[in-house]
């Protein structure tokens, strides 16, 4: 039996911004989050023996948000402001994790992973990981942290990997499986775009929040 197809959702996502990195403030109302250019500037080269291709520098991205627009709220209304005044903030999109399949809080059920191969042993009854419900990327969670599930053998669905391997032997414990978290960020960036609104008849306040990072972003990761 083939296992599922992992797929993260945009459900209770949160998208924050910092003025200092610390304290964190939540952008109610976002309801779109799309990253789009960046890529290299390609050019051809011609001469009489031959031709080329070659790429230049990778850029950096545009953000764009759709939202419903809150202009009462405080933090809205420091969105604008530092729009206006051309203020670089601190931004990160999170996700949510669900849980697949709780711990255990007794009896044999336990899981351990060796610290090169990143093979994981079970103890106990095993799981059937061929269930459409699980599938590699999701995470294995032993003693608080994540390990992420690289394959899942089709011929035995128990025989699992993860990758990157520990480095140490993980010891068995409870385990629970879960679609992890992630997160972009924190990235610096300034607001291009914020308080232009759309209102039409019968219809709701929505605006497009859009921001310039100040570099590339960072790689999305497990929280």
């Amino acid at each position: 039996m083939a296992t599922g197809l992992t797929v993260h959702g945009s459900e209770f996502t949160k998208f924050e911004y910092s003025k200092d990195g610390t304290a964190w403030i939540e952008i109610p109302g976002v309801s779109g989050y799309s990253e789009s250019g960046g890529e290299a500037p390609e050019r051809d080269i011609v001469a009489f023996s031959g031709i080329a291709k070659r790429s230049g520098h990778p850029r950096v991205p545009s953000i764009e948000l759709q939202a419903v627009y809150q202009p009462a709220h405080a933090a809205w209304k420091e969105i604008r402001n530092a729009s206006i005044a051309g203020t670089v903030l601190q931004f990160r999109v999170t996700t949510k994790e669900d849980e697949i399949l709780p711990a255990a809080s007794s009896g044999d059920n336990k899981a351990g992973i060796a610290q090169t191969t990143g093979v994981v042993t079970f103890a106990g009854t095993n799981p059937d990981l061929g269930q459409a419900q699980y599938g590699v990327g999701q995470a294995l969670k032993i003693g608080g942290k994540n390990y992420v599930i690289d394959s899942i053998s089709d011929a035995d669905p128990a025989a699992v990997k993860v990758k990157p391997a520990p480095g140490v032997n993980v010891e068995a414990g409870y385990y629970s499986i879960a679609l992890p978290a992630l997160r972009r960020g924190p990235f610096p960036a300034t607001v291009r775009i914020a308080g232009n609104v759309s209102l039409e008849s019968e219809g709701d306040m929505t605006t497009t929040l859009a921001l310039a990072p100040r570099g590339q972003l960072p790689e999305w990761t497990i929280v």
